[in-house]
């Protein structure tokens, strides 16, 4: 049926990608997916002529399959978002379709990935069809099938067995004669493949019996049999060199048995290589292969993909078939390295807990740091417990000192800060490149225990242990935030950036890594008690200051901060000017960070006047410049927070809601910026009838509100529980709460929003 599908969607004119996930054991994360891009782009390769250059990139270097080891930095959301735009591209004009096969198969990653670009086909003409085995399916697939069924954006189709009038007329095309069809029938049992082959076969005299797939092998020669046996342990798919390794037969003997195979339909040729006809043939050939037999071919396969340079992940995986846990696993510490550096966390999880109970050797300390750190990276409250068993099996001192200050900042995440305390009591600088870690996890465990005196001192001094560091390192702007917020609670910030302000000069490259950093800040200073007349005024000041000085990022700076000032206070003249000067001169100066921003408060600005679709289309100018900021964890709850806000309706903003949740993830949360994102979503969850997500967002914003301890986000919190309240069905509730939101905006000196929870 697929065939037929993409057939038929070709003479529509439609462009049609096809990938399937069954294609290489232990392939790349994401790799059904990227197979039907790679497809897409090999069929229409003008689409990525037509795509941004840093969308471009990043596909290509996915499609390539590279990356290096994880640093704890996340980079899925690159992926998701690049996709999505090249499936947007694709879908211009007539549309397009983008099929998935042998769904039942794919890696969680893959299903992640799919699960966001069905959400973002809502909008566009592109139609995505997913195949996959009936019940039992695994979690993930189930999950993902449930979600988008049940938010009607999905329509199943149940293919049941073809009725013998349709076998008949399948098996007549291949010239069967009336004795044969009407055996063709009764053998097929409804099963359209199965018929193909019977009918295309028949002249064979071949009447093996055995699994469906195996009607493709009637005629074909038992050394062509064998080879397909010895190449199928890859996977559904192989390139030559691949099938003549894996034959022993000699190039020209391989050649000749492939193309007999071809021949007879039980392979066909790809972009890439080749693939078997269909995952049941190769089934049938592994199906019933004794251990004696199938263990060594492993064995052979994770040599042969070895000397062809395959990737750690399809070596390991063959020795773990086979077995082989010892040899396997620097393969798959490798694997899983790279898969976290893909952001395939979950996957890389999984395939750790395959083997972390029976590893030994060097591997198993290594492997459980690695797991403990995805955890943390996806906010998994067993992130401090792994900490724990990941020390118990590291006994290199200068390891086990490098682990300490990951299980105390798990520990304050978690709001353990007991735990914090005692892993890093008796730890001290000694001058390595761990010490930034220490302190600034030192320095958070005081900043949370209300010790500022403590905090800015560990603040302080590892900010002068890494003045010199690479400018992309997180710590780096993890400090200069902290250092703000703990200028801001003594309500010396002006004072703070006026002292960056004279760094950036010295200075210009650390210039933009210091004012990005301070952009959380400066919410918090938006949203805090200070009036919005003397922000607009302290503003003005340090931008006057900066222009003498010469350091443009703080001018952009502080022009975005007077705009953000007076969009609150109901300015939107003064607003939308001085928001688009900060724009221009962020991208003038190439900060990617300040113009997403910027962009994000210039479309509240346009939302506010009535002009929603020029907000929606700046908030998709600054979506992929906060994906590609060093700040994303701040950013993207406020782009997506804007873009549910923008959404033309209900079923839209839902949708949105969807979207943000599948690309941020956990290990993008900002325990402040988390609630420009969860209040809104809590508001279009509720509108659209969802209120165990409702509440759950709703949550989330209260746990964020805490820290803020300012009326405008409780006037925020008051009007999405007014929502909650009436799709409850309590609208005197819902009315009361409006009230007391506009009440509490009005306090805060935000008209705007005030109006709108009166109206």
């Amino acid at each position: 049926m697929l065939r037929w599908l993409d057939a038929r969607a070709e003479e529509l004119g439609l462009r049609v990608g096809m990938g399937t996930a069954a294609a290489i054991e232990g392939a790349w994360p994401y790799a059904p997916v990227l197979e039907a891009l790679a497809d897409l782009c090999r069929r229409h390769p003008v689409l990525l002529d037509g795509l941004a250059d840093v969308y471009r990139a990043e596909i290509e270097g996915a499609l390539r399959g590279t990356a290096a080891d994880w640093t704890g930095d996340s980079r899925h959301q690159r992926l998701f978002v690049s996709a999505a735009e090249l499936l947007r591209l694709a879908s211009w004009g007539a549309g397009a379709v983008l099929i998935i096969d042998d769904a039942h198969d794919a890696d969680e990653a893959s299903l992640r990935l799919l699960h966001y670009l069905s959400r973002v086909a809502v909008s566009e003409r592109l139609i995505i069809v997913v195949a996959h085995r009936p019940w039992p399916l695994r979690p993930a697939m189930d999950a993902m099938r449930r979600s988008l069924i049940g938010r009607g954006t999905s329509v199943p189709m149940d293919l049941k067995s073809l009725q013998d009038k349709d076998i008949r007329r399948l098996a007549r095309r291949a010239g069967s004669d009336p004795v044969e069809l009407e055996r063709i029938v009764k053998l097929a049992g409804g099963n359209p493949f199965a018929a193909i082959e019977l009918a295309r076969t028949a002249e064979t005299a071949d009447y093996r019996t055995g699994p469906v797939g195996a009607l493709v092998l009637r005629g074909l020669g038992a050394d062509a049999t064998a080879g397909l046996t010895r190449v199928a342990v890859l996977g559904s798919a192989f390139n030559t060199d691949e099938y003549v390794a894996m034959s022993r037969l000699g190039e020209a003997r391989a050649f000749a048995l492939l193309d007999e195979a071809v021949a007879a339909g039980a392979v066909e040729r790809t972009g890439a290589g080749y693939r078997f006809r269909h995952s049941l043939v190769r089934d049938a050939l592994l199906d019933g292969l004794p251990p004696h037999q199938l263990l060594p071919l492993r064995r052979q396969a994770a040599t042969v993909l070895e000397d062809l340079g395959a990737s750690p992940a399809r070596i390991g995986h063959q020795l773990l078939q086979a077995g082989d846990l010892g040899p396997a696993a620097p393969f798959l510490l490798q694997a899983a390295r790279a898969e976290a550096a893909v952001g395939a966390y979950r996957d890389a999880l999984s395939l750790i807990d395959t083997i972390r109970v029976d590893i030994r050797g060097p591997e198993r300390a290594p492997l459980l740091a690695l797991r403990a750190d995805m955890l943390m990276a996806t906010g998994d409250a067993g992130a401090v417990p792994a900490y724990r068993e990941t020390l118990a099996a590291t006994e290199d001192l200068a390891a086990r000192r490098q682990l300490l200050p990951r299980l105390a900042r798990a520990a304050i995440f978690a709001g353990d800060y007991a735990t914090a305390a005692d892993a890093l009591d008796g730890l001290e600088p000694d001058g390595s490149a761990e010490d930034a870690a220490l302190l600034l996890a030192r320095g958070n465990l005081a900043y949370f225990n209300g010790d500022l005196a403590g905090a800015e001192a560990a603040a302080d001094e590892a900010r002068h242990r890494l003045a010199l560091a690479d400018l992309g390192d997180w710590r780096l702007y993890d400090l200069i935030t902290l250092q703000g917020l703990i200028a801001h609670l003594r309500g010396e910030w002006f004072s703070r950036l006026a002292v960056e302000l004279r760094a950036g000069a010295e200075r210009p490259d650390l210039a933009r890594a210091m004012f990005d950093s301070h952009l959380c800040v400066g919410e918090y200073l938006l949203y805090g008690p200070t009036p919005h007349e003397e922000v607009l005024m302290l503003a003005d000041k340090l931008r006057e200051s900066a222009r003498r000085s010469g350091v443009l990022r703080a001018v952009a700076f502080a022009t975005a901060l007077r705009g953000e000032a007076a969009l609150l206070s109901g300015d939107l003249a003064l607003a939308e000017a001085e928001l688009t000067e900060a724009t221009e001169l962020h991208h003038d100066i190439g900060s990617t960070a300040g113009e997403a921003h910027s962009l994000q408060r210039l479309a509240d600005v346009h939302l506010a006047q009535g002009n929603r679709a020029e907000a929606q289309q700046l908030l998709r100018r600054a979506l992929p410049l906060a994906r590609w900021s060093a700040t994303a964890l701040h950013l993207l709850h406020r782009v997506y927070g804007g873009m549910i806000r923008a959404a033309p309706d209900v079923q839209e903003a839902r949708a949105v809601v969807d979207q943000a949740i599948s690309t941020i993830g956990q290990e993008d949360m900002c325990l402040f910026c988390s609630i420009m994102l969860a209040v809104p979503a809590a508001v279009a969850c509720a509108d659209a009838g969802d209120l165990d997500d409702a509440r759950k967002h709703l949550a989330m914003a209260e746990r964020s509100a805490a820290l803020w301890k300012c009326m405008a986000w409780q006037g925020a919190i008051t009007e999405a529980r007014a929502h909650l309240d009436r799709a409850e069905g309590d609208p005197d509730t819902a009315r009361r709460r409006l009230l007391e939101a506009a009440e509490l905006f009005a306090a805060a000196g935000q008209p705007l929003d005030a109006d709108r929870c009166l109206a």
